[in-house]
């Protein structure tokens, strides 16, 4: 198997055969199945799997690059932990937590340790502000998200324990009144719920200037992602 590298590929032929004809739609999954098994994704595997789902390389390496959760090089560490640095969790001290654990294993952010047991990253927001900081662990196979980290802690992380957070929503304001009260399943139900109030005030009782002027002073950003 010189020609691949010394990459034993009979190890992917069932996940091969099992997405084998099923174009562009199985290409996640069974980039997560061939990365389960290397701990990264190899070139000759990346290539066959094109092949077998009958998709370019160059799409195959499209996803790879764009999904930071998949690595063309390695392989990584058994357990991955990676630790969110954004602001929120910046400054619950994330940066302390990460400084801690990569000193328990003696490695830098973005390393693996020796033995392979571990790679530790810096990632961006988890979506768990709620609960900063806040760590992706993938081990065993599994991904799952520990929350309220803290230096002192840094064995109960490496061993896959800790707070398993819950998202906290909810509150009485315009946007989270409704927020776990069921899904309206009609117009009728949502208007009578509140539904469409703001925008009627809007347009009876508002000209375009006091529109513009509520929405800035409300300080709210757009959903266009990245606070647009």
């Amino acid at each position: 198997m010189s020609e691949n590298g010394n990459v034993n590929l009979a190890l992917i032929e069932p996940v091969l055969e099992k997405y084998r004809g099923g174009g562009r739609t199985k290409l996640l999954p069974a980039l997560h199945e061939i990365q389960g098994i290397y701990r990264y994704i190899p070139e000759p595997a990346a290539a066959a799997l094109g092949r077998a789902l009958g998709i370019p390389l160059a799409d195959v390496y499209g996803v790879i690059g764009f999904y930071t959760l998949f690595y063309d090089h390695g392989p990584v560490g058994e357990t991955v932990i990676r630790i969110c640095t954004d602001p929120s969790c910046g400054i619950a001290g994330a940066d302390r937590v990460l400084d801690a654990v990569c000193e328990k294993l003696g490695i830098k952010p973005g390393q693996t340790t020796p033995d392979g047991k571990f790679t530790v990253e810096r990632t961006t927001c988890l979506g768990l502000c709620e609960h900063a900081p806040a760590a992706l662990v993938t081990r065993n196979g599994h991904t799952y998200q520990l929350g309220s980290l803290s230096p002192e802690a840094v064995d109960e992380l490496l061993e896959g324990k800790g707070a398993k957070p819950t998202p906290i929503v909810g509150g009485d304001g315009v946007l989270l009144g409704r927020i776990r009260k069921g899904i309206p399943a009609t117009l009728s139900d949502y208007v009578r719920e509140g539904g469409y109030t703001a925008l009627r005030k809007a347009l009876s009782e508002m000209s375009p200037e006091d529109v513009i002027a509520e929405v800035k002073k409300s300080g709210l950003a757009g959903r266009g992602g990245a606070a647009f």
